[in-house]
């Protein structure tokens, strides 16, 4: 082939190749993640940034990186007090806005789970809640009662030890039953929620 065809070719594709990476999409921005390894799932956030043809953020102490090809994603974790080593390499996919890798990090077999961490606004709303059914377990498999969003004011009522209301009505089993529970929305596992109590107060004389 001709030195000037084989010009021709290369500027093809070139330019193809950098078509594609301008229509990659743009990865900057809040993150939640959900990663598993030791056998347990651990949650963070990673606010990622553009550097050049890959993507930077910090998690677990840890720097790490995020490159795009297409819909193929690259994961990769650096300690940053041992400049040059790799924590761990995840390779996956972008699909729907949710990237999935799966790979080794800190020396396990792992996954990575990253979705777009939601934009909530703050609020200044009151709830009057009134509770009908209650739990004596904490857990996060309870549908929640109540959704909320940070700055709201929740303000409801409480059953005694035994299951009493205010009214002197038995309505719950016994063994310190839970009002609730209250979803906050944009809250991630991991997070540390803010509860101010405004007033406490009881609705009888007495209570076990």
């Amino acid at each position: 082939m001709r030195p000037e065809v084989w010009r021709t070719v290369l500027l093809v594709i070139c330019f193809f190749a950098a078509v594609a990476r301008a229509q990659n999409p743009d990865l900057t921005g809040r993150w939640q993640v959900s990663i598993t390894h030791y056998g347990q799932n651990d949650y963070g956030r990673v606010t990622l940034k553009a550097d050049g043809a890959r993507w930077t953020g910090e998690m677990f102490g840890d720097a790490f990186t995020v490159t795009l090809d297409g819909s193929a994603i690259e994961v990769r974790c650096q300690e940053r007090d041992q400049k040059g080593k790799h924590c761990g390499v995840l390779k996956g996919r972008l699909s729907e806005g949710v990237m999935s890798a799966s790979g080794n990090l800190y020396d396990q077999e792992s996954t990575w789970t990253a979705r777009r961490a939601p934009t909530i606004e703050r609020s200044s709303a009151r709830h009057d809640f009134v509770p009908k059914v209650y739990h004596n377990q904490f857990s996060g498999q309870i549908e929640p009662a109540l959704r909320i969003r940070p700055g709201e004011t929740v303000h409801t009522t409480t059953v005694d030890a035994g299951g009493v209301d205010a009214n002197g009505a038995h309505v719950a089993a016994g063994g310190n039953p839970l009002t609730g529970p209250f979803y906050v929305e944009g809250a991630w596992p991991g997070d540390t929620l803010v509860v101010r109590l405004n007033r406490v107060r009881l609705n009888r004389d007495t209570a076990g």
